[in-house]
């Protein structure tokens, strides 16, 4: 095996922190932080709360991680926009508006 191959058990484990990342995301967006639990992160994903802490030390590593991900998300998503966006003209924001 190359050193750029990954192994069957290295994409299986990637995969499954994604789909971490991505419930953690929703029910970050749903709950908060404070009334996200491991358990309902792990019913949500479909693992053992105990396979998270393979994955994540804490729930606040997981959150760290979580955050990352997401202003990741977002710098792609600007990325893609183009170069020139028009400008929002004042009449027809509600910012301008009072």
């Amino acid at each position: 095996m190359s050193i750029t191959e990954t192994s069957l058990r290295d994409r299986q484990r990637q995969m499954r922190e994604t789909a971490i990342l991505d419930a953690a995301h929703q029910l970050l967006a749903e709950k908060g932080y404070q009334g996200m639990t491991m358990d309902d992160l792990a019913t949500r994903v479909g693992i053992a709360k105990g396979s998270l802490y393979q994955h994540f030390k804490s729930k606040e590593e997981l959150l760290g991680v979580a955050l990352v991900s997401f202003m990741d998300r977002i710098s792609t998503y600007i990325d893609m926009l183009p170069a020139t966006q028009p400008a929002i003209e004042e009449s027809n924001s509600p910012v301008g508006k009072r």
